[in-house]
C-alpha cells in the first residue's frame, strides 16, 4: 500500500445489505467512515438487496448489485469484480461469506486479482444453529480462499481458527466501529422524567436473550426500581406473560421498536444485557459510548468479556444468575458507584472508534501484503 514515503491508496468496497439501516449496515457505514480519512484507501459501499437511500454524511462511494438477496447476488457479485476490479471486497454474515468466496473464486480464474476479507461476527456453530444459511460446513471449505478472516472478538477470531479451519495468521481481530453519539436530549418518556432508577435494555426479543431474567433481577432490587426494553420479536408476548405472571406490570415496559435507543441509555441507571449468545454486542458498546454503565452476563461467543475487558470497564456476571445481575443492580443505585462505571464505559468505547477499527484493517492489510498484491488503480 506504501512506496517509499508516498502512499498508493487501495480500492477497498465494503459489501452489505442494507445500506441505510440494520446492525450490519450500520457497521459497514461505520467502518467506511474510518477508512475514508485514511490516505491509503479508497472506499465504496456495494449494496444488495432493497435500499431506497443513500448513506449518511455522504462517507463513501455508493454502488448497488441488481439482486434482491445474498442467495442469489454471486453472478452479480463476479460481474462487478471483473468490471470493477476493486483491490480489496470486505464482506460480513456467514451467508454472504459464503457466496462471496464462491464469487471470488470464479471472478479470479476469470481475471480479477483482488484481495477477499470476511466479516466472521458470530461463532459458526451458533450462527449455523440460528440460520441454516449460515452453513458451518460450507464455512469450513469456502473460508480458506479469504486472504482475511476479520472477527470483533478474540474468542470468534479463535472459531474462525478451530471451526473454520481459518490459518491462525489470516485471522484479525477488528471490533464493530462504534460512533460517538450526538448530544442526546432526554426521553419523552415518564419514566426517565422522574426519581426513580430506571435500567434500560435492548435487543431483538427471543428467547436467547433471556429479557426474563432481566425483569426477574429488577424485582429482586425491589424498591421503585424500574425496567424498559425496546425492541421487537416473536417472543413479546410470552415476555408480557411472564412480567404479568410475576406482578411486574409496573416495574417492566416494553418500548417497541426504538429507531435510536442511546437517548434511552444515555438517561438510565444502567443498562443490563442477559444474552446467551454474543460474538461482541454492539448495543452494549454503543451503551458504553453515551457514558451509560452497564452490566451483562458472561455470553458465550466471548462478545461481552472482551467489550467490558473480563469486566474492567462494566459489570460482568456470571450466564443466566439473575441474583448476580439484581446485586450489579443494586451497585448502580450507589452514585459514586455509577459515576465510577460510567467513566470507565467512555473511556472503554474510545478503542472501538470507526478510526481505529479502521486502522486495525488497515494494518493487517499491509501485514499480509505480498509479491502477489494487484497495483492499486
Amino acid at each position: 500500500m506504501r512506496d517509499g514515503t508516498s502512499v498508493v491508496p487501495l480500492d477497498i468496497v465494503l459489501l452489505v445489505n442494507n445500506l441505510v439501516g440494520g446492525t450490519y449496515g450500520n457497521q459497514a457505514n461505520r467502518l467506511a467512515a474510518g477508512l475514508v480519512p485514511d490516505p491509503r484507501c479508497r472506499v465504496t459501499l456495494l449494496g444488495y438487496g432493497a435500499q431506497t437511500e443513500v448513506p449518511p454524511r455522504g462517507i463513501a462511494r455508493v454502488d448497488r448489485l441488481p439482486a434482491p438477496r445474498a442467495l442469489r447476488s454471486g453472478r452479480p457479485l463476479v460481474h462487478y469484480l471483473l468490471r470493477h476490479q476493486p483491490d480489496v471486497l470486505v464482506t460480513h454474515q456467514v451467508h454472504m461469506n459464503l457466496v462471496a468466496a464462491l464469487a471470488a473464486t470464479w471472478a479470479r480464474r476469470r481475471g480479477w486479482q483482488g484481495k477477499l476479507v470476511l466479516g466472521h461476527d458470530h461463532p459458526i456453530l451458533l450462527s449455523h444453529r440460528e440460520n441454516r444459511r449460515d452453513n458451518r460446513h460450507l464455512a469450513r471449505l469456502l473460508y480458506r480462499v479469504a486472504d482475511l478472516v476479520m472477527s470483533p472478538s478474540p474468542s470468534v477470531a479463535r472459531d474462525a481458527v478451530e471451526s473454520c479451519r481459518v490459518p491462525a495468521d489470516r485471522v484479525v481481530v477488528v471490533p464493530n466501529p462504534i460512533d460517538a453519539p450526538p448530544p442526546l436530549e432526554r426521553p419523552d418518556h415518564p419514566w426517565f422524567r422522574g426519581d426513580a432508577p430506571v435500567f434500560v435494555s435492548v435487543g431483538r426479543l427471543v428467547t436467547y436473550k433471556r429479557f426474563d431474567l432481566l425483569a426477574d433481577a429488577v424485582g429482586l432490587v425491589g424498591g421503585t426500581a424500574r425496567l424498559a426494553i425496546a425492541g421487537t420479536g416473536v417472543a413479546r408476548e410470552a415476555l408480557e406473560a411472564h412480567v404479568k405472571a410475576r406482578g411486574l406490570e409496573d416495574r417492566v415496559t416494553f418500548l417497541g421498536f426504538v429507531d435510536d435507543p442511546r437517548p434511552y441509555m444515555a438517561y438510565a441507571t444502567g443498562f443490563v444485557l442477559a444474552s446467551e449468545e454474543e460474538g461482541f454486542s454492539q448495543v452494549l458498546a454503543e451503551a458504553m459510548s453515551t457514558g451509560c454503565p452497564v452490566i451483562t452476563t458472561d455470553s458465550l461467543g466471548g462478545g461481552p468479556r472482551y467489550v467490558t475487558d473480563d469486566g474492567h470497564f462494566g459489570q460482568l456476571v456470571p450466564l443466566g444468575d439473575t441474583e448476580a445481575i439484581a446485586a450489579a443492580m443494586r451497585r448502580l443505585l450507589d452514585p459514586e458507584e455509577r459515576a465510577r462505571w460510567s467513566q470507565r464505559s467512555l473511556e472503554r468505547v474510545d478503542e472501538f472508534s470507526p478510526e481505529r477499527c479502521a486502522e486495525l484493517l488497515l494494518d493487517a492489510l499491509d501485514a499480509r501484503r505480498s509479491a502477489s498484491w494487484p497495483v492499486p488503480r
